[in-house]
């Protein structure tokens, strides 16, 4: 039996079209990083207020990109047909999602999960072609972000 989150590890074709930045990592430092590119029909940026949001349409995903002022990513949000490479989109904190991830027995339908770690926090859910989630590092969140007006 394949458990819905196995599609969570799946990932997506990658091209040398967009930079984009990790969790917890500057943009700008990623931006140098060739190993991880990703097919995009657009990428946009907006400052908002205190923090950048980057929107990059993937090939039936669209993925933000929550910067603070140094660049720094301290949140990511994703919704579409299926999720982004998550072990790319958390980076370090990858292991550590995947290791509580783990811990989670399957429900049999469920398909909403939310969990934290120690340094992350993750919700993610919906049906079959409309995915949907969010992940962000509480201590790099800035004080003048509200958490619950991004996605």
């Amino acid at each position: 039996m394949v458990s819905h989150f196995s599609v969570l590890f799946t990932a997506l074709c990658f091209s040398t079209s967009v930079a984009h930045a990790v969790l917890g990592e500057n943009s700008a430092k990623i931006k140098e990083v060739e190993e991880v590119q990703l097919h995009s029909k657009s990428h946009t940026s907006a400052k908002a207020g205190c923090y950048t949001v980057h929107q990059i349409q993937l090939d039936g995903v669209m993925l933000k990109e929550f910067e603070d002022s140094t660049g720094v990513v301290f949140a990511v949000s994703w919704q579409g047909v299926k999720p982004p490479d998550l072990s790319v989109i958390f980076g370090s904190y990858f292991q550590e999602y995947k290791q509580e991830r783990e811990k989670i027995s399957p429900i049999k339908g469920q398909r909403h999960v939310n969990l934290q770690t120690s340094s992350l926090k993750v919700s993610s859910g919906g049906q079959m072609r409309n995915l949907h989630g969010f992940a962000d590092v509480p201590k790099l969140v800035p004080a003048c972000v509200n958490l619950e007006t991004l996605n």
